[in-house]
């Protein structure tokens, strides 16, 4: 900027280099004072001012990237000349903010070349990767598939497109055909091999994508070439593997992770964790845990975070080790970490596995309290169930009337539930099925179980 104000006139070269500096490190401030300086240079001589294309175009890479698309937009919109290079920054800018639907509209409009001052502009593979970002994001098939016509019409392939249109295909759904397209490249690395896996194992294909993973890794294929896409798509393999219950896949995984020194990503712990649970080990859970708990007490990092407490407070639940799991909620607390509404589900159903009915009402006072989380209706209903199995049918009444949302049919088929079970409140009994019916008269299962409450009480 010093060098703006000591000249009188500054050359296009001098205030393309400014801007570019401005650019790389997205100063929107002072790219700010260089446009106004070029807009007063304009208008003090307009014959002395610089006027080289670039200069325009430098200026709406400066606001895009730093944000301010509106007023990238406006530039855009006066360019007299638009490059290729014009329009993959202004629907690049759209889609880094998310402005999915602009973007599309831009790629349209270029695709249409219905003025003639970008008549003779081509789209390239860039061009066509943002555009099925934008597909991918919308949800769009029918323009996904038609950028993919219009790449197959001309000929343009790459990895890069052909990943873009991968992910688009499985962003839609369509993962038959996202596999057509990976089979056909003629080259793939490790980012279009994750993105297929990915495709399989968010669309549900999770078999094929854990053998996909295999048959990359038998190529000799090294995923470290991209860190953070090899990380998510091992995360995605390890949900793969809780889901089917895969305990030696999800420990081969494992020692991936382990091999590749990425113990401390913190998506990956949580995944493990929550793996480890699923397919019933909680003693392998623990272990990672434990061994993360450590590494962070010793000062090696800060990969736990709220997620991997939650994930391992919830596992100690689910498996039964009602003890554990409460212990666990107050070590979180012990750590600093802020419990959330999955914490207070996983305690108290921690409770009831523990035989603690009489302590939930503390806990759910103390982390709805002390630690102001707000409560939803599935508290409400935890509890229920809670105080329904160990026979306590009247409270279960009391909270059900007594919450701050109105019960739904489950709660009051869970109290009938409990009715039966207990053999006893024959009269609450009477009041639940009354209330299922008047939520959802076309359920007849409440009166066949309150049948069964009558049976049972006059035997």
């Amino acid at each position: 900027m010093e060098e703006l104000e000591r000249s009188s006139r500054v050359s296009a070269a001098t205030y393309a280099s400014l801007l570019k500096q401005c650019i790389a490190r997205k100063a929107l401030g002072h790219g700010r004072q260089i446009h106004a300086h070029i807009l007063a240079a304009k208008e003090k001589d307009p014959r002395a001012a610089p006027t080289a294309p670039f200069l325009g175009n430098l200026l709406l890479q400066l606001y895009a990237r730093c944000g301010d698309l509106d007023r990238a937009r406006s530039i855009f919109d006066g360019l007299a000349h638009r490059n290729l290079f014009s329009w993959t920054t202004m629907m690049g800018g759209y889609v880094q903010r998310g402005r999915f639907d602009r973007a599309l509209d831009l790629y349209h409009c270029l695709e249409k070349r219905e003025e003639p001052s970008y008549r003779s502009i081509e789209p390239d593979a860039f061009v066509y990767t943002i555009a099925l970002a934008a597909c991918s994001s919308l949800g769009d098939l029918a323009s996904g598939r038609a950028i993919h016509a219009r790449c197959h019409d001309r000929s343009i392939r790459d990895v890069i497109l052909d990943t873009a249109i991968i992910n688009m295909y499985a962003k839609c759904g369509c993962v038959g055909e996202a596999k057509i397209v990976f089979d056909s490249m003629r080259q793939r690395d490790s980012i279009a091999w994750n993105a297929m896996i990915a495709a399989f194992a968010q669309n549900g294909h999770l078999r094929e994508a854990i053998l996909l993973y295999l048959e990359m890794t038998a190529q000799g294929l090294d995923p470290s070439e991209a860190t953070f896409t090899t990380a998510f798509t091992l995360s995605i393999l390890l949900g793969a593997c809780a889901s089917l219950e895969s305990l030696d896949r999800g420990r081969e995984i494992h020692a991936t992770i382990i091999d590749r020194g990425m113990e401390s990503d913190t998506v990956l712990l949580n995944s493990l964790v929550r793996m480890y649970s699923k397919c019933g080990s909680l003693l392998d859970a623990m272990r990672v845990f434990q061994s993360a708990l450590q590494d962070r007490d010793r000062g090696g990092g800060g990969s736990i975070d709220a997620i991997t407490w939650n994930a391992i407070i919830v596992a100690s639940a689910r498996s039964s080790a009602g003890n554990l799991s409460i212990h666990l909620f107050h070590e979180m607390l012990l750590h600093g970490f802020d419990p959330n509404g999955i914490t207070l589900t996983a305690v108290l159903t921690a409770c009831g596995h523990a035989g603690m009915i009489e302590s939930f009402h503390s806990y759910f006072a103390l982390v709805v309290g002390d630690c102001r989380v707000v409560p939803g209706i599935e508290h409400y209903e935890c509890m229920a169930d809670l105080l329904g199995r160990s026979g306590r049918i009247g409270d279960v009444q009391e909270l059900l009337q007594a919450m701050p949302f109105f019960p739904n049919a489950a709660s009051w088929r869970s109290l009938l539930g409990a009715c039966r079970v207990h053999s006893s409140g024959v009269e609450i009994a009477g009041v639940a099925a009354g209330e299922v019916a008047v939520i959802e008269p076309s359920d007849h299962t409440a009166y066949v179980m309150l049948s069964n409450v009558y049976t049972i009480n006059n035997s």
